[in-house]
């Protein structure tokens, strides 16, 4: 399970909603800049992705993921706990049959549609030509 500290949640739930970077920022008390960063942070760690702008206005989209929320601040992310959730990532029958079937699909587009980070995706494709 991702560990995330409070403001990350705040912005990510926000993302969640459809909110944009200035919806967060004013709901939330945060300044614009600080969304930003946050949003930074959790485009990097996957929790996010870039969809595309509206007008001047990026449009982020949230993965699905779980998380538990600790205390502290840090001023960058601890990467390894992204690397932890992925190593120790087990996926449904369906997806793992969906997957066998879908190989040659392009890592990121298969990562979308089973659900999961590409670093998820990569290190179950390194764990399945392992036990072959």
């Amino acid at each position: 399970m991702l560990q995330l500290i409070k403001n990350e949640i705040i912005v990510y739930e926000g993302i969640k909603q459809g909110k944009s970077r200035h919806e967060i920022s004013t709901d939330s008390g945060l300044h614009k800049a600080t969304v930003s960063k946050f949003i930074n942070i959790l485009h990097r760690l996957w929790l996010i992705e870039y969809v595309g702008r509206k007008e001047k206005i990026k449009i982020y989209r949230a993965v699905s993921c779980e998380y538990v929320e600790v205390g502290g601040y840090q001023e960058e992310p601890d990467v390894d706990r992204l690397l932890q959730k992925s190593i120790d990532i087990r996926l449904t029958d369906d997806q793992m049959f969906y997957l066998r079937n879908h190989k040659k699909m392009k890592r990121s587009v298969l990562a979308k549609k089973l659900g999961v980070t590409k670093l998820a995706l990569n290190f179950t494709l390194d764990k399945l030509s392992k036990s072959n």
